[in-house]
């Protein structure tokens, strides 16, 4: 799938009559259902808003990224829109916004048009790209600069690290820094445009800075890019540019930088720089001795059994709050139940809220299995199984 068969000409708007934020998303909710692509213009509107208070989409130097993972769209599609002489979408550089790409995507699904958008949305960092679309005039054009920009980027075989040594992208420095090393993490509540955005900014400032740098991204479609043991052990330092949980433990004894996705955006420079100098606390978790199921259990060098016990570890590490939260609230119960009865409305509730918690658990324990295996699309089949 191509940004293009997601980018659909009959929801471009060249000329936004909006003039407000508000306005802005009522009209975008109105083309996509006007087109037939979401059911309900009002849900969909109020998705997009509920992503607003989450944080402003608009990124800064004019370009927003108005999205919503919601369960009126029909199909997942792109909307292309320019206001020509900008308006306050409350972007992060305090400037107004001129171009704004807004995504629909359907709840629940994980298919390709999830990696479409994470292209969709490292193009936008790309230099030249926005001020190209401000002076677009048809969906052709649109569509040209599209191709334009998409051309794919130099990585090194395995598709992962970021190598400070490509000629085209990275500054070459007196001072030799083959062994400058980072990872990051990256995170948005949605995992759709955010997540990728810093992907690429933090990846075009390590290249810059002449250090390598691999990125995990923690996206709607699972973990990509996972770190492996290897890959935190020789990491100079950790960068977490994330607005939603990710898993720490995993950095014990490193130092980390923990920041909101944006910054992985706006700020990337600056953090590579502050990774680069060692300028962070050395993290300590507390779980790190009993999580052992992020420890990277897809590494090559696992045995098979270590891969099984740290999948098995994912489902019962999940599992042991509902074993023992429905377990003290039996047991409160039984206190109850004691001195007023097994017919009163205290120990009656109680009782049933213990029960209830413990039929979670194998539920709990084979999703979270799956999901060691087969990161997040795995969740739902395998607690359905369990179930």
């Amino acid at each position: 799938m191509e940004i293009k068969d997601l980018l659909k000409k009959e929801l471009m708007i060249l000329d936004l009559e909006a003039n407000s934020k508000d306005e802005v998303i009522d009209e975008l909710a109105n083309k996509f259902y006007e087109k037939g692509y979401v059911k309900s213009e009002k849900d969909f509107a109020q998705g997009l808003r509920e992503r607003e208070q989450e944080g402003s989409t608009a990124l800064g130097d004019g370009v927003a990224i108005p999205h919503s993972k919601n369960k009126t769209v029909k199909e997942p599609a792109v909307l292309f829109a320019r206001k020509k002489d900008g308006l306050d979408y409350e972007a992060l550089d305090g400037e107004d916004t001129f171009v704004f790409f807004a995504i629909a995507a359907p709840d629940g699904e994980n298919n390709l048009h999830v990696e479409t958008l994470a292209e969709l949305s490292k193009m936008i960092m790309k230099g030249g790209f926005v001020d190209d679309l401000k002076t677009v005039n048809t969906p052709d054009e649109v569509y040209s600069i599209i191709d334009k920009y998409s051309k794919p980027k130099k990585i090194n075989e395995d598709k992962s690290v970021i190598k400070s040594n490509d000629k085209e992208n990275a500054t070459q420095t007196e001072t030799d820094k083959e062994s400058d090393f980072i990872v990051a993490v990256t995170a948005c509540p949605n995992g759709i445009a955010h997540t990728y955005m810093a992907q690429e900014g933090l990846e075009e400032a390590a290249k810059k800075a002449g250090v390598d740098i691999k990125v995990e991204t923690n996206g709607s479609d699972g973990i990509k890019n996972r770190l492996t043991d290897e890959d935190i052990k020789r990491a100079k330092a950790v960068i977490i540019s994330a607005d939603k949980k990710v898993e720490t433990a995993r950095f014990d004894g490193k130092k980390v930088i923990q920041r909101p996705v944006s910054d992985g955006i706006r700020k990337a420079d600056e953090l590579v720089d502050r990774a680069i100098k060692g300028q962070a606390s050395v993290f300590h978790s507390e779980a790190s001795s009993n999580n052992e199921s992020y420890k990277s259990t897809k590494g090559d060098s696992q045995s098979f059994w270590q891969k099984i016990y740290g999948d098995i570890m994912n489902g019962i590490s999940h599992m042991l709050p509902f074993v023992i939260g429905g377990g003290i609230l039996l047991a409160i119960s039984f206190l109850f139940e004691r001195f007023t009865g097994d017919n009163s409305q205290v120990f009656t509730f109680l009782n049933g809220l213990g029960s209830d918690s413990m039929s979670f658990l194998i539920p709990i324990l084979a999703g979270y299995i799956a999901m060691s295996i087969g990161d997040r699309p795995a969740l739902m089949p395998g607690m359905v199984a369990g179930l």
